[in-house]
């Protein structure tokens, strides 16, 4: 059987490095070869360009997010106001059963009045 040293922390160390030192080399040499092809100038007016479209497409995206919120804030504003309207209704509907109670009340402590007055007059 063949066994194989283990690596001490300096081999470790190494092997990190120069794991770093690939990955940053294949990074380059892509960035190198996507920004080759092209002069400055032509890279300059892509990003230029991309960056309009962005613009573009954000204020687009925030146009259509403006409306939906305008929309959800009318809606929200309609319950409101269906809702103050509602309340107001429950609250003519509650002030006449009351006023409706205190009067039938009225009339009997009136009937016991009389009728006590009566009793007065009769003894």
């Amino acid at each position: 059987m063949f066994h194989k040293p283990e690596p001490d922390h300096t081999t470790q160390k190494a092997a990190g490095v120069a794991g770093a030192i690939v990955a940053a080399a294949l990074v380059g040499a892509a960035v190198g070869v996507l920004l080759a092809p092209k002069k400055g100038s032509e890279t300059r007016e892509d990003l230029r360009r991309k960056m309009k479209e962005a613009k573009a497409k954000s204020s687009v995206k925030l146009q259509a997010a403006k409306e939906r919120t305008q929309e959800a804030a009318d809606a929200l504003i309609g319950k409101g106001q269906e809702t103050v309207v509602d309340a107001k209704q429950a609250v003519r509907e509650t002030t006449k059963k009351a006023e409706d109670r205190v009067a039938e009340a009225r009339t009997q402590v009136e009937d016991m009045v009389d009728d006590a007055r009566t009793r007065a007059r009769h003894k």
